[in-house]
């Protein structure tokens, strides 16, 4: 067996930095997730609510639940890159490249569309009644202060939500900036425009060796699968972790006179059963 070119810690550790800075949905990643096996392990807090308090008597004792949720990953994509020698030689760090690259155009668009499909197709959420193409920047902002108001009576808290729109919705509100517009985004923690090419109700990932499917990636699944307007999302209510393994480069052997890397991605979405109102979704018909 040939030896293997270990990947510098300081290049694993800029993957990493492209991601978060790449995929709209990392700021949803939960910190606290822990690996162990096949599972991720996610800590799970359940308290009572209040009881009465009477003068001069104890507190009424509440139970505490504590433990944790286990969760199989549910996403488990990658590729596997070969680099001629010569080029490798030419160019020089060319795997690193490539992987970067990979990362950038198409693991992290994937990652984002997966997950924004997983949340706009769980069940209970928060939705529009009548799906619609948005007409222009003042019908934008009239459905947006709808869909607050309707989270606003489900009670999910107001401070920290989060408004992911199709990017060119945004934009045109953004240039219509009067005062209404202003006063409505400034309602969230983050606006965050998405392009529509990886915003959908459902999608449907490639095989990679399939005629049609070799490029790999997704598509907006024909049958099912609509266009997202916008999507409010509170962070207490999602439940995402990621764990990226970027293998060693197989140098040139005796079969290939060529380097090899692979990198691989797999990880978990959800919806928290009991915060489903932290979720508002305006799609197309």
């Amino acid at each position: 067996m040939p030896n293997s070119i270990t990947l510098p810690v300081q290049y694993l550790e800029a993957l990493d930095l492209i991601y978060k800075a790449g995929a709209l949905t990392s700021i949803l990643d939960n910190t606290d997730a822990k690996i162990v096996g096949k599972e991720f392990k996610i800590k799970k807090v359940t308290t009572q609510g209040p009881a009465p308090m009477t003068r001069g008597n104890a507190f009424i004792a509440g139970d505490v639940t504590v433990g944790w949720q286990s969760v199989t990953p549910d996403y488990d994509r990658g590729r596997k890159f070969t680099i001629d020698a010569l080029d490798e030689m030419e160019l020089g760090g060319l795997y690193m490249d490539v992987a970067a690259e990979y990362t950038r155009v198409h693991s992290i668009p994937e990652i984002d569309a997966y997950r924004f499909a997983k949340i706009a197709s769980a069940s209970s959420i928060l939705k529009v009644g009548t799906p619609a193409t948005i007409a222009d920047a003042a019908a934008f902002i009239v459905a947006v202060n709808a869909a607050m108001g309707d989270m606003d009576s489900n009670e999910v808290p107001m401070e920290g939500r989060i408004l992911y729109a199709e990017a060119s919705l945004l934009r045109a509100v953004q240039a219509l900036d009067t005062t209404k517009s202003r006063e409505t985004l400034a309602a969230f923690a983050k606006v965050i425009p998405v392009p529509q090419a990886r915003f959908y109700t459902a999608i449907t990932f490639n095989d990679g060796v399939t005629e049609g499917q070799t490029a790999g990636g997704f598509i907006k699944t024909v049958s099912t699968g609509k266009d997202i307007n916008f999507l409010i999302v509170h962070p207490t209510a999602i439940e995402q972790a990621i764990k990226r393994t970027v293998t060693p480069v197989d140098p040139p052997d005796a079969d290939y006179d060529a380097y090899r890397v692979s990198n691989r991605v797999y990880g978990y979405c959800a919806v928290k059963d009991n915060k489903v109102k932290g979720i508002y979704l305006h799609h197309k018909a």
